[in-house]
């Protein structure tokens, strides 16, 4: 069995745009609103997923970076967008090139700590961390009454 991290590209931004656009629908409070005590809201959420997908990148790419974005870098929906656009691209640029999956890659994590991981099994993190948050939004716009629709794997196959 072959993992095919460019179908997985494209399955996570299809459903990412959904959760991103149904939470355009959200009233400006619920938007804001933490997700639970203590947590980020769905805005939050959102630009945690792209700010792990620049970390995790920039990993891949021989660099530590030392800290996450924030709400605060990305202070609208529109400027998640608009980040997340040109990052898709780096992505799509790094699959499309990688040449050894099994590489071991060595990095710090954002509190400095040293560690080593299977390229490959980053890689799935990633896009696994996304369905995670997705999940975790999607309830947020259903509790909302804002339907999504079908965000499974298996959805975004049969439609293509």
């Amino acid at each position: 069995m072959n993992i095919d991290p460019e179908l997985l590209l494209d399955y996570t931004i299809w459903a990412d745009d959904r959760v991103l656009e149904g939470a355009r629908q959200l009233a400006p409070d619920a938007l804001a609103a933490p997700i639970r005590a203590g947590w980020l809201s769905p805005h939050g959420v959102l630009v945690h997923m792209l700010a792990a997908d620049r970390v995790w990148l920039s990993r891949w790419q021989g660099e530590s970076p030392d800290r996450l974005l924030s709400a605060g870098d990305l202070p609208t929906l529109d400027a998640v967008t608009e980040a997340w656009a040109s990052l898709r691209e780096e992505f799509r640029a790094f699959l499309q090139t990688m040449d050894d999956p099994d590489r071991v890659v060595s990095y710090r994590t954002t509190r400095g700590i040293p560690q080593q991981d299977v390229l490959w099994q980053m890689i799935v993190h990633v896009f696994n961390h996304h369905t995670e948050h997705r999940a975790q939004v999607a309830l947020v716009l259903a509790q909302n009454g804002i339907d999504v629709g079908s965000l499974d794997l298996i959805t975004f196959v049969r439609s293509g």
